[in-house]
C-alpha cells in the first residue's frame, strides 16, 4: 500500500486487509491501529462499511524515515516462536543449531537478560538481526506480530511449521515457502538449508564445520 502524499489517506478494508498486519484478525487489526494512534504516530477512522481511512502524522513519517535496513554484518537472528515445553526440544535439536553452524547467534527473548519492557526487547532485538526465524507451531499471536515487524523493516523471515499444525496456519502466512518440520533432526536440517540458501553464511561461521552439524 502507498499513499499519494505526506498528508494522504489509505484506505483500508477492515474485514479483507487485516493480514497486510500479519494478524490473525479485525481484533488484532484494530488493536495495533489503537496504538499507533496512541502514539501519536498516526490516525484512523472507520464507517459503518468497515472502511478505515489511516493518515501519519509529521511524528509517524519521522518514524517510518528512522526504520533501519537490515544490518547485513550482523551475526544475531532473532527467533520467534511458541515458548512452550513442547517445542522447546524443537528450538535445542533444531532451530538453534541450525542458527550457530550457519554462523549467526539466535536471540529468543525468553532467554534474554533486560530490565524494559518485553515490547522494547523483541523490537529492539529484531532490528539488530540479520534475519527472522518464525516458527508458527501452536499459532502464538506474537509470531505473527515478530515476523510481521521483522517483513516490515525488510528483514528475510523464515517461516516453519511442525506438519501436524499445518491446518491451521493462517491463509496469508501460507502463500510463503514454509518450511514443514517432523521431529527437530528434520527440522535442523531443512532450516540449515533455507538459511545458507536465504541470507547466506553468518560472520560466526566456521568453514572447517561440516554442513548441518
Amino acid at each position: 500500500m502507498r499513499t499519494g502524499g505526506f498528508e494522504s489517506e489509505v484506505k483500508i478494508d477492515l474485514k479483507k486487509d487485516y493480514p497486510f498486519a500479519f494478524v490473525r484478525g479485525e481484533k488484532d487489526f484494530v488493536f495495533i491501529l489503537r496504538l499507533l494512534q496512541s502514539e501519536g504516530t498516526g490516525r484512523w477512522e472507520t464507517n459503518k462499511k468497515n472502511i478505515i481511512g489511516i493518515t501519519l502524522t509529521a511524528q509517524g513519517w519521522d518514524l517510518v524515515d528512522e526504520i533501519p535496513r537490515p544490518t547485513m554484518s550482523s551475526e544475531k537472528a532473532f527467533v520467534a516462536m511458541w515458548f512452550n515445553a513442547e517445542v522447546n526440544t524443537a528450538y535445542r535439536g533444531g532451530i538453534e543449531p541450525a542458527v550457530r553452524s550457519s554462523g549467526y547467534s539466535p536471540i529468543r527473548i525468553d532467554f534474554e537478560e533486560y530490565t524494559d519492557s518485553v515490547i522494547d526487547e523483541i523490537i529492539a532485538g529484531i532490528k539488530e538481526s540479520r534475519f527472522v526465524v518464525a516458527d508458527f507451531t501452536g499459532q502464538r499471536n506474537g509470531v505473527y506480530f515478530e515476523a510481521g515487524y521483522g517483513k516490515g523493516l525488510g528483514h528475510d523471515v523464515i517461516w516453519t511449521c511442525r506438519h501436524d499444525h499445518m491446518t491451521k496456519l493462517h491463509f496469508d502466512v501460507r502463500g510463503f515457502n514454509v518450511i514443514v518440520w517432523n521431529d527437530p533432526a528434520d527440522l535442523r536440517e531443512k532450516l540449515s538449508r533455507r538459511i545458507r540458501a536465504v541470507v547466506g553464511y553468518g560472520p560466526l561461521h566456521d568453514p572447517t564445520e561440516t554442513p548441518g552439524s
